[in-house]
């Protein structure tokens, strides 16, 4: 949870690794200790993930500078790759990059791919209460922003949730008022 990449700690028993000098390196000895049984140096696996991750890297800019579209096709991209693992974030991303375009069907699409290949994780529930609330579903929205809290309790504490909370309140008043 610490932001700045992707995190990971394989501890298969007996076996202690040490600095792997590349990327691509370490995507191999991942692949071989969680892979499907090939070879990790004879597969396109390994370089099908590492390209995916390029795309997905270079998609979270361009959702960074407003640019939905070129983001959404990069991330189709990173699909369509069938990389090993992480879907799910792609999924997420890209129903972020959905969300920007209104393309609320998209959207949730996507999120209800990304919580089907991993319910326990919490970021496509505050995605898929985000389009909720862009859909003007106040309760689907509180739902999915609770089972986040559920999740991951700690992101209480989080300003940019406590601000999604608040301005999901305020939505709730400016209905009420009408």
């Amino acid at each position: 949870r610490c932001g700045s990449g992707p995190n990971l700690v394989a501890l298969p028993q007996g076996l202690l690794l040490r600095h792997c000098a590349t990327p691509s390196r370490a995507a191999e000895v991942l692949f071989s200790l969680c892979g499907d049984g090939r070879e990790a140096s004879s597969s396109s696996a390994v370089s099908n993930a590492l390209a995916a991750l390029a795309l997905t890297n270079n998609a979270l800019s361009q959702i960074e500078a407003g640019n939905f579209p070129e983001a959404e096709a990069l991330l189709t991209k990173a699909l369509e790759l069938k990389p090993y693992g992480g879907l799910h974030r792609i999924l997420k991303h890209r129903a972020v990059a959905k969300l920007g375009m209104i393309d609320y069907s998209g959207a949730l699409e996507d999120i209800s791919q990304a919580l089907a290949l991993a319910p326990n994780y919490s970021e496509p529930y505050i995605c898929q209460g985000d389009i909720y609330v862009a859909k003007g579903e106040y309760d689907l929205a509180e739902k999915s922003y609770l089972k986040c809290l559920e999740i991951d309790p700690s992101l209480r504490r989080s300003k940019s949730f406590k601000a999604r909370i608040a301005n999901l309140q305020k939505k709730v008043v400016e209905v009420d008022m009408t």
